[in-house]
Parts: C-alpha cells; sequence; structure tokens
C-alpha cells in the first residue's frame, strides 16, 4: 500500500515516543509508527494519545493533498499546549486542539488564508511567530473562561475582527513595536460609543474588558389627557422663555463683578504706587514695603525656571518606555509599604516608586533598564513601562496588578488552590527563566510570589530593583519570617548563588502543598524570634531541622528533600524541578483519569 509521510509530532510526554504521521494514498487510512515499529490503528492510536497534554506538530504536506481524509476531533481528550509548524489551513488543527478545547496554543512559520478561534472557549495564551494572515481578519472568541486572553505576535502580519461589545474578556496583544500596536489599534480596535478604549502601552495593546452599558433614564412629562397639563408646545414655549432670560441676568451679574472687581484693585494700585513715589528713603509705611517686594515677581519666577528638573535624569534614560501616569492619581496599597495603585484607562495598575531626589537613582535605572532585557516569560511579572508621579516628587514603575495578592495570602487567608503542583510549577519555570540569564532572585519568598485571578504564579520581578539600601544592614533579621526560606550556607554568612534559590523554591513546594509555613510547630510553641535563632544556630553547627512534619505526597517530599539538602553541589537546577513537578503533574492527573473511570465498588 503506498503511504506518504504527512506531519511529526513530538514533546508527547515521558511515556510516549515521537511519532511520523502517514497517510495512505488509496484508502485514506492515517496511522503513526515510531522508527521501524509497526503503525497503529486508529483505536490503538486513541489510547496512546489519550493521557497526552502538551504536543509538537510539524506539518510536511498541504491541505489539498490530505484534503479527503479526515482524523477525529477528539484524539487528544486531555490536551491543554498545542504548538504548530507550517499550517496552511486552520482546518488542520481541529483534531490536535482536542476540538478547542485547549488553554495556550503556538502557530510558527504558518501562511494561513483565515483563522476562526471562536469556538476555542477555554484558551488563554496564543503566540503568532512569523504568522501571515492578511487575506481575513482572525476572528476571537466572543467570550472565555479565563477573564484574560494574552496574543503574541512576533514578525506576524495579522489583524482581528471586531467583536464590538460580544468580547466578555480582557485582552492583552503584545507585537514587535509601538508603530505596530497603534497599527493594530487603528485596523481593528478603533474605539466607538459601545465599546472601551484599548490602550498601546508600549508595544503591548491593552483592551479592558466590555462593561455593561446603563439604559439611560427616561422622563415622563404630561400627557394631552391630563385634566391640568398644558399642550406640549406652550410647555417648550414656557422653558425656553425662562432659560433665556435666566441666562441673560446671570451673564450681567458676572460681568459686573468682574469689573468691580478691575476698577478696585487698580485703585489700590496707583494709591501704592504714588506713596512710593513720594518716598525718597527706605520703606517707612507696610504698604511701600509690601510694593518693593512685589516689584522683582517676575525675577522670581525666572530664577525658578532656571533651576534643573529632576525628574529629566529619568525621561532621558526611557525616551521609549514611559506612561502617561504623571497627572493620575495614586493611592497606597495596604499590603506593601512602599508599592502604589493607581488606574490607567481602565487598566489597574501597581507602581513601584522611588523619590526623584534619591542618591542612587543612576543604580535604580540601571536595574530597571536590566529587567527590560529579560525575555518575557509568562511566569515573571513583566514591566508595562515607567513615569513621574504625585506632582514630579517620585519616579514609578509599573507592572500589572495581580488579583489575588501574594502567595502567602492565596495560601493562608484566601480559598483552597486548585492545583498546586502546577503553581509550584510555575515557580519554578520562572525560576528557570531567570537563572537562564544568570540572574539570581537573592530572597525568594511566599510574600515575593504574586498569584493573578487565574492561580498562576508570577515570581515579582520587582523585588529585584531594590537597591541595597532597602535593606537591613544587619546580616539577618530575627522574626521576620524570611529566615525559613534561607539556605544554611547563607546564614553562614556565604554569598546567594543560584543553589540557595533552589532551597527556598524546595520550602515554598512544600509549604503549596502542606498549607502550613515551614517550622510550624516551632512557630507555634515559641514565636517567629525563637524560631529563627534555632535556625541560625542550627545552621553553623550543620544540623538539620525538619521544616514540615509529614508531606503526604511522597514525589512532593522527594522534591522538598532534594532541593533542601546541606549539600550545595547536591542541589538540583531550577530547570530540573520543573522538568520533575510537570511529570508529577501528568501522573496525578492520569491518577485521577483512572479513579473516575473504573467502576464503584459495592
Amino acid at each position: 500500500m503506498a503511504v506518504r509521510l504527512w506531519a511529526t509530532s513530538e514533546d508527547l510526554g515521558a511515556m510516549n515516543p515521537d511519532l511520523a504521521w502517514y497517510m495512505t494514498i488509496e484508502g485514506g487510512f492515517f496511522y503513526a509508527v515510531h522508527a521501524s515499529e509497526p503503525g497503529y490503528s486508529l483505536e490503538q492510536l486513541k489510547q496512546l494519545l489519550r493521557p497526552v497534554l502538551s504536543l509538537r506538530m510539524t506539518f510536511l504536506a498541504t491541505i489539498d493533498a490530505i484534503s479527503p481524509f479526515t482524523l477525529p476531533t477528539t484524539l487528544f481528550p486531555r490536551l491543554r499546549h498545542a504548538e504548530f509548524v507550517n499550517v496552511s489551513s486552520a482546518a488542520l488543527l481541529a483534531p490536535f486542539t482536542n476540538n478547542g478545547a485547549i488553554s495556550s496554543m503556538q502557530i510558527a512559520d504558518s501562511n494561513l488564508p483565515a483563522l476562526d478561534l471562536s469556538r476555542y472557549t477555554n484558551l488563554s495564551t496564543l503566540t503568532l511567530i512569523t504568522v501571515r494572515c492578511d487575506a481575513s481578519p482572525i476572528v476571537l472568541p466572543t467570550s472565555l473562561a479565563p477573564p484574560r486572553l494574552a496574543i503574541n505576535m512576533t514578525s506576524s502580519n495579522a489583524h482581528f475582527a471586531s467583536l464590538g461589545v460580544a468580547r466578555a474578556y480582557a485582552l492583552n496583544i503584545t507585537t514587535d513595536s509601538v508603530d505596530n500596536c497603534r497599527a493594530l489599534q487603528r485596523t481593528s480596535f478603533e474605539p466607538s460609543t459601545t465599546t472601551p478604549r484599548c490602550l498601546c502601552v508600549n508595544t503591548t495593546l491593552v483592551c479592558p474588558t466590555t462593561p455593561t452599558i446603563p439604559t439611560p433614564p427616561t422622563i415622563a412629562l404630561p400627557t394631552s389627557g391630563s385634566a391640568s397639563s398644558l399642550p406640549s408646545t406652550a410647555v417648550a414655549s414656557a422653558l425656553s422663555t425662562g432659560a433665556i432670560v435666566g441666562v441673560v441676568l446671570g451673564a450681567l451679574v458676572f460681568l459686573c463683578l468682574l469689573i468691580s472687581l478691575a476698577l478696585y484693585y487698580r485703585r489700590q494700585h496707583k494709591t501704592l504706587k504714588a506713596h512710593v513715589w513720594a518716598s525718597n528713603s527706605n520703606p517707612s509705611s507696610p504698604n511701600e514695603a509690601y510694593l518693593e517686594v512685589r516689584s522683582p515677581h517676575q525675577r522670581v519666577i525666572s530664577l525658578v525656571a532656571s533651576l534643573p528638573d529632576p525628574c529629566q535624569v529619568f525621561r532621558d534614560a526611557f525616551p521609549d518606555f514611559t506612561l502617561p501616569l504623571e497627572k493620575e492619581k495614586t493611592s497606597k496599597l495596604a499590603t506593601s509599604r512602599s508599592m502604589r495603585l493607581c488606574y490607567s484607562n481602565g487598566a489597574k495598575l501597581a507602581l513601584f516608586p522611588i523619590k526623584v531626589t534619591a542618591s542612587d537613582k543612576a543604580a535604580f535605572i540601571q536595574r530597571v533598564q536590566m529587567l527590560r532585557d529579560l525575555p518575557p516569560h509568562r511566569h515573571l511579572v513583566a514591566l508595562l513601562g515607567v513615569s513621574v508621579i504625585n506632582f514630579r516628587t517620585e519616579f514609578a514603575v509599573a507592572v500589572q496588578f495581580a488579583d489575588r495578592g501574594s502567595l502567602a495570602h492565596a495560601l493562608h487567608h484566601g480559598p483552597p488552590v486548585p492545583a498546586p503542583l502546577e503553581m509550584a510549577h510555575g515557580i519554578a519555570s520562572g525560576l528557570a527563566a531567570l537563572h537562564a540569564q544568570t540572574v539570581c532572585f537573592d530572597g525568594l519568598t511566599p510574600h515575593r510570589v504574586l498569584v493573578d485571578k487565574a492561580f498562576t504564579c508570577l515570581l515579582d520581578t520587582l523585588h529585584l530593583l531594590r537597591t541595597p539600601h532597602h535593606h537591613h544592614n544587619a546580616l539577618v533579621s530575627f522574626g521576620s519570617d524570611n529566615m525559613a526560606y534561607m539556605a544554611p550556607e547563607v546564614l553562614r554568612g556565604e554569598p546567594t548563588t543560584v543553589a540557595a534559590d533552589v532551597y527556598a523554591l524546595g520550602m515554598l513546594l512544600g509549604e503549596i502543598w502542606t498549607r502550613t509555613r515551614p517550622y510550624t510547630a516551632l512557630l507555634t510553641g515559641h514565636g517567629f524570634v525563637h524560631c529563627d535563632m534555632v535556625l541560625l544556630a542550627a545552621a553553623r553547627d550543620h544540623v538539620r531541622v525538619p521544616p514540615f512534619d509529614m508531606v503526604s505526597h511522597a514525589g512532593v517530599a522527594a522534591v522538598v528533600a532534594m532541593c533542601t539538602v546541606d549539600d550545595v553541589t547536591a542541589r538540583p537546577t531550577a530547570e530540573g524541578v520543573a522538568d520533575v513537578l510537570v511529570d508529577l503533574v501528568r501522573a496525578s492527573e492520569a491518577s485521577s483519569s483512572r479513579l473516575s473511570s473504573s467502576p464503584h465498588q459495592l
């Protein structure tokens, strides 16, 4: 039987091999083989692909060559993330996206005549890399289960069909440049009377959720059938005549007041000037002294204008990264001593400020530039821009607001978290991204991990902006709730390394799974200060104190133990921890699937 190689797929999980997809020319039967293994039947293929969560698909044949053949749309019933390369038609995506039920999708190196995403109701992230879709606009879903859809466009040429008032979620589209963002705003997201304005925040187009438009109140006028009502023409005439008379009288009164004030001040000025001209010595009356003090008024204004602007150094450092927040009202965050909050065109922003007269503003600018150079990552807090705020007394860095606050608040003061292993994987993934850029977080605690509305964890990169004057001069601070996450070598006075970040990552993993703070027994019995003193003494004596009484999950307990060993060289990397957590998530979901599909024992 003649066959033709159609596509290849990889990243099917640790338990499944990479696949090569073939099609038969005569019968149109699809099957997949790996190397020299025999082909799978369609039923065998369904069983093989049932637990797959992530997929990367490369298409090698055009849509014209496979148009007579079809595949079921539920080949991957548990798929969450899919990457596609060399897509020639959106029809190819249906069998490999669980019929549109995936939450994250990436399309690369493709030329599509059309792309309809209206049935992708669970999509939260869409990435388009070198994609052309200029024949027709991309159709977005009208409503989504996630509250926000993030779209990243890299070297792509596409525009979007307008949804008007139908869109019920926030939309963020990141482009290559500010010009591309503004062009996309003009072509696809022009504001109208029924849609909120989409704002270009540097290279990102931010569209808030479409609000419900209130119905304007109606005023009931007397009807002609009422015995006491006047005819409509008579009522209108009476109202218009009274309004005209009132406006004219008000204008005349206001004009008379202005003329009276002008005449009064002119008379006073002439009187004071006559007193000064009549005097040939020092001022002999308060009036003369008052006039002499007022005389150099313009000279004082010129002197103030000639002083250097303390904000100019910040404007010069970020000419293309500035947000129009100078006149926006800001307020302090209740959970932070330094952070501020403001609203800009409906978007809620968190601000990290510094005084414009600070002595270390050059170091602050350098750290902001360092954060701007970091590659974007979904588990790192991204900078949106900078601005001068509070009457030009402070310079602030703006980031997107995290709805659920810090991880510490979400774990100990909020509802139960739905997916603890996925939250821990997000922290490990963000930490690995920093380590790949040779950046050490230095001080990872649950207070420096933020949680958004979808329980996605993001490392608070604003922590990296804190220059040394933000920290205490002492090596450690007792009772601060931070020492529990510090590696033993750091407590002994050694410099912080990426291995110390992995130690703190292990502590966070245990805290997320057990929903208890490390060393709970010590904290409950003796308090924070005593607990910190015990940990410092144990670190200097090379004695291990168990951080958690019991971790019910064997895999989680093993990862926590590996991350928190005293030997620095024996700890895994953050990337290795992230890979292990992915396998634990898949194993947990596979176990849950088996339990739900097995019959109940009577």
